[in-house]
């Protein structure tokens, strides 16, 4: 009986101890769901996505517009914070979406399904999660362990929400990357000895089932609010074209997000001094991408072709490409 009893009692106070774990954690999810993401009565525009968008949309340049993207960010967090960020901000009638040559490639589950990403996204958005969420999560180990931790990870979050009201800049949750660097002719090298060494990654567009789930509800998101999801590509060195499945991009785009805009800017001509690797825009390129935006919001968003010229600009460039030798899916807008 007393062994009985012992293990009674070891029982009760695990018991006891998961459900203080779990009372610490709702609190911090109570305390982190106070947060204000009311924007300025001026933003109409918001931009989600991974680091690629992160670094390429400057929205100090950008007029009305506000990017909550971060590095290694899935398809799931987009959509918590769309959904989020469209519930208190009537006035936000388009969603720029990150939807790049890796986006829905079967490896980017792991931004889902692994602890080296869960630990730095789940403890600043699980507040955020419906329990139709969760059901990515049950099943991995890791996801409880980081729950546990979370208090102690947004501790600094606590002291100040407990002293005063706080907003969606005190939550950390994304905003443009002013990135310094100059690695482009290095990341070039190192792709094309990977490439002639055959040791390159075999695309697989299509097959990530959490990002193809989420990817799905944000544009459900969109349509529910009457909001304009625009897809966007932002640009990348020419090298990223050879290593991707370009074919299964755009026919995924055209068979499964029919009526969604796709911005596909990947091949804008931009100097190598603009690019901080072969994906990634450094703050020279994001200044001078975002100014380019600035320009076609304010003639209306006129269509470009593959280099990012409009008609009238085409026209002046005796190396500009025919109209129709420009592949539709291809058209930037």
């Amino acid at each position: 009986m007393g062994v009985r009893k012992f293990i009674l009692h070891i029982v009760a106070y695990l018991a006891l101890f998961y459900l203080f774990c779990i009372l610490v954690v709702l609190g911090v999810g109570w305390l982190l769901g106070r947060a204000s993401f009311k924007l300025p009565a001026e933003i109409n525009t918001i931009a989600l996505g991974d680091s690629h968008v992160e670094c390429a949309i400057n929205d100090t340049i950008l007029d009305h517009t506000a990017n909550f993207s971060m590095g290694g960010e899935a398809y799931l967090y987009c959509y918590l914070k769309a959904k989020t960020f469209l519930a208190e901000n009537p006035q936000v009638d388009t969603l720029w979406l990150a939807y790049d040559f890796n986006s829905l490639e079967e490896w980017k589950d792991t931004l889902t399904r692994s602890e080296r990403y869960n630990k730095y996204k789940l403890p600043f958005h699980f507040f955020m999660l419906d329990v139709a969420d969760l059901h990515i999560f049950a099943t991995q180990l890791s996801f409880y362990s980081i729950m546990s931790r979370t208090p102690y990870m947004r501790r600094r979050y606590i002291k100040l929400a407990l002293r005063s009201p706080t907003t969606y800049q005190d939550l950390y949750i994304g905003g443009y990357l002013h990135l310094i660097r100059d690695r482009l002719h290095v990341d070039v090298a190192k792709r094309d000895s990977l490439f002639n060494a055959n040791a390159v990654r075999t695309p697989n567009f299509g097959k990530a089932m959490d990002q193809v789930e989420y990817l799905d509800k944000i544009v459900a998101l969109c349509k529910e609010r009457s909001v304009a999801c625009i897809l966007l590509n932002t640009p990348v060195n020419a090298v990223i074209g050879r290593e991707a499945d370009t074919s299964a991009y755009y026919a995924y785009w055209r068979n499964h997000l029919q009526g969604i805009t796709l911005w596909d800017h990947s091949a804008w001509e931009l100097p190598d001094s603009c690019f901080g690797d072969a994906t990634h825009l450094n703050h020279w390129g994001a200044e001078r991408y975002s100014e380019r935006l600035k320009e076609l919001r304010s003639l209306g968003w006129p269509t470009v072709d593959r280099k990012g010229r409009t008609a009238s600009e085409r026209t002046t460039d005796p190396t500009a490409l025919p109209t129709g030798s420009v592949p539709k899916e291809e058209v930037g807008r």
